[in-house]
């Protein structure tokens, strides 16, 4: 009886944490916007876009229109602006990370680097204190200083990574390919000093770490794990899915599966399919706005 009830009011909570969607802000106690962004692929064309929508509900709201590659976004800490890899200028200019309001305005080139003009801005990623974004270039993972507009190479020369998620301390976790080709799952940090993180298996990826640093979740044979950091324990929350995204409040989790967006409760319980797919990524939720 008391499981049953626990089930009841866990259900009750997340039909009323999802009550609310784009526009619906009226009334008492009504909760900060926590929104999710992705990037969604047309399928035959060079065309990706932005879209973002409240506490993963519909309406799904397009960001960015341009005819070319638009992807990768990334929430500003205060939720108010998103950085996304873009190929708007491409060929003409180079290839860059732009910001842009969550309503899709004030669309303005932030890092770009006229000397490889042709290289992606992968997995990008805005720290949670908004001072840093990480993102992976030419087989490495970078820092670009939003207020000195200075980048710097994080991980060291020979050091094949990717998938960059920002710790506690400013710690970073990273996706490694070791030198028999076996994919790890490292971090880095304080100062360059490189560890494996322990409990998680050869051959995980896509890394998310929760905002409080206790937990890690990745993608192993196509299941979302998460560590335990502290007991080094992994336990399955997701199956058939991939590029997990855990909120800031610690209570959502997005994913993909089957090229579509996807949402449950924090544990893994509760799915439900945010958008149409066939061919959506990347999803990341901002910190709750008023």
């Amino acid at each position: 009886m008391r499981n049953i009830l626990r089930t009841v009011i866990s259900l009750a909570a997340l039909i009323l944490a999802g009550s609310c969607c784009c526009g619906a802000r009226t009334g008492l106690n009504v909760p900060d916007v926590e929104r999710l962004a992705f990037d969604s692929h047309v399928p035959g064309t060079s065309n990706t876009d932005v879209f973002v929508c409240d506490f993963g509900n519909p309406p799904l709201v397009r960001l960015t229109s341009s005819s070319r590659f638009d992807a990768y976004p990334a929430f500003s800490n205060d939720g108010l602006r998103i950085a996304y890899d873009t190929e708007r200028n491409f060929p003409d200019g180079p290839i860059a990370i732009f910001t842009m309001t969550v309503t899709g305005g004030s669309q303005t080139a932030l890092v770009r680097d006229p000397a490889s003009p042709n290289e992606e801005y992968l997995d990008v990623r805005w720290s949670p204190d908004g001072s840093t974004i990480a993102y992976a270039r030419q087989s490495a993972i970078w820092l670009f200083d939003v207020a000195t507009r200075v980048t710097r190479r994080l991980t060291p020369e020979g050091v094949i990574a990717s998938w960059p998620t920002f710790g506690p301390g400013g710690v970073v976790a990273f996706v490694r390919v070791n030198g028999t080709g076996t994919i790890q799952v490292w971090r880095i940090g304080p100062g360059t000093t490189l560890n494996r993180f322990l409990g998680v298996p050869d051959g995980a990826d896509q890394p998310a770490w929760s905002s409080d640093g206790a937990s890690l979740y990745y993608r192993f044979e196509n299941n979302i794990q998460r560590l335990d950091v502290a007991s080094g324990v992994s336990s399955l929350v997701v199956a058939n899915a991939s590029q997990p995204a855990p909120s800031p409040t610690g209570t959502r989790l997005a994913f993909v599966r089957d090229g579509q967006i996807w949402k449950a409760a924090i544990d893994g319980t509760f799915p439900s399919q945010v958008s149409p797919g066939p061919e959506d990524a990347h999803p990341v939720w901002s910190v709750p706005v008023p």
